[in-house]
């Protein structure tokens, strides 16, 4: 009897031979799809991570961002093309309102700079044709697979290795030297050649964003424009790997690029970012308010006293960068002419131009796209949580988002940067329940 049973172990009880045989190549034809679907996705996630990574604020997207954006639409076409099932798309998803914010601001921008006239109407429809791209095509890619998902994870996990290779390179410079490291250089479109060693890539792959001089300390900018982009991208990178419950050691590579790339604006951006996780589970778990209170003090004096990035090194030795952004955020305030504060002279406005530091980030840019304009920009930020299955799921959007809400207020001029609107659209993994039922 046992032997019969051993004999028989590969067939199903009551199936006779020629059912069994079928029942075999339908699960190896099952199989054989799963992986050549498994495959297929893997290939459309390289083509729209590459398209992306070639879009701004990347230090590759000052010349490619058009080809970045072909790129985004025709891997869209592809991908739809090539699904079997329906295409499903679902105007009141989170990504179904983040896309109708992200039209509406756009459509919004261009009419009004058309009608005041915008000094250089290719720019103007390069940056709306770029944000209306990228609302259509990834509110098409989420509600069609779980693309987006695997592209912004696969991004997240590049973050972390540059904050492996940046860490790695600070260990190396006192005993190879500058010299020894640099293995070659990146002309960064819009950055001349005096910039200190802007551009210039040490081994393994750590690009310089300048040096200052009177700390030694190097600057770091991932694969993006400028540090206080890559910030931005390195504490997104680091919130999404927590979320995701991935291994430590993605988690702290993310954590390292922030900390290393020597930004001042990562210390706000992790600010932001506490507040929003630890204040909106406070009411449930009081010793986190606790927590943030601890984590906040100690945010604070690092952004006051670390050498060279603190605020007291900074406006000894180049407060220009301070300076600078509060002359331009000037701008921000009304004028003599409330019309034109309230709906904006339009972007890529010639006086624009002509004003040093003028749109250096979104507040700032209100002279151009106006008070009604800013108020629909910072929508985008926000249309996405208020869409969200759960106040905890909501949170952990908006907390993902912190970095970027207060980089673009405070510190950078991203507001037209295509791969910073393809983030909007990535939800982080929906809270777990513990057995008390408390959001975890």
């Amino acid at each position: 009897m046992s032997g019969g049973r051993a004999l028989g172990a590969g067939r199903h009880e009551g199936v006779s031979p020629t059912q069994d045989r079928t029942l075999h190549n339908v699960s190896v034809k099952g199989i054989e799809v799963i992986e050549s679907e498994s495959t297929v996705s893997g290939l459309f996630v390289a083509l729209l991570l590459l398209s992306l990574c070639l879009t701004r604020p990347s230090i590759f997207g000052q010349q490619l961002t058009v080809l970045g954006g072909l790129g985004i639409v025709v891997t869209t076409l592809a991908f739809l093309v090539t699904r079997t099932r329906p295409m499903l798309v679902s105007k009141s998803s989170p990504e179904g309102r983040t896309a109708v914010a992200l039209l509406a601001f756009w459509s919004y921008v261009f009419a009004m700079s058309v009608f005041y006239g915008s000094s250089n109407l290719s720019y103007l429809l390069k940056a709306t044709a770029g944000g209306f791209s990228v609302a259509i095509c990834f509110l098409l890619l989420s509600a069609n697979g779980n693309l987006i998902n695997q592209t912004f994870s696969a991004l997240a996990r590049l973050n972390a290795v540059l904050g492996y290779s940046i860490a790695i390179t600070i260990c190396l410079l006192p005993i190879v030297g500058y010299a020894g490291l640099r293995v070659a250089t990146y002309t960064i479109g819009g950055y001349d050649d005096s910039d200190l060693g802007n551009g210039d890539v040490l081994f393994p792959f750590s690009v310089v964003y300048g040096v200052m001089k009177d700390y030694g300390i190097y600057r770091f900018c991932g694969i993006y424009r400028e540090a206080g982009i890559a910030q931005a991208f390195f504490v997104w990178s680091f919130v999404y790997l927590v979320y995701s419950r991935a291994r430590i050691y993605w988690i702290a590579g993310a954590l390292l690029g922030a900390i290393l790339c020597g930004a001042t604006a990562v210390v706000i951006s992790l600010g932001a970012a506490a507040v929003v996780h630890f204040g909106s589970r406070a009411l449930h778990r009081p010793r986190e308010l606790i927590l943030l209170l601890i984590l906040l003090t100690a945010l604070a004096l690092l952004l006051i006293f670390v050498p060279g990035i603190g605020l007291i090194d900074k406006a000894a030795t180049h407060g220009a960068s301070i300076t600078d952004r509060q002359e331009a955020m000037r701008l921000a305030l009304p004028g003599s002419d409330g019309w034109r504060w309230l709906f904006g002279h339009g972007l890529f406005y010639e006086s624009m131009e002509a004003m040093e530091s003028a749109g250096i980030n979104a507040i700032a840019a209100i002279f151009g796209i106006g008070a009604i304009g800013f108020v629909m920009y910072l929508w985008t930020f926000f249309a996405g949580a208020f869409a969200s299955r759960s106040y905890a799921d909501g949170c952990r959007y908006l907390t993902l988002m912190a970095p970027f809400i207060v980089t673009s207020l405070f510190f950078q001029p991203v507001i037209d940067a295509p791969l910073l609107m393809a983030v909007l659209f990535l939800r982080p993994p929906p809270v777990r329940k513990s057995s008390k039922g408390v959001a975890a």
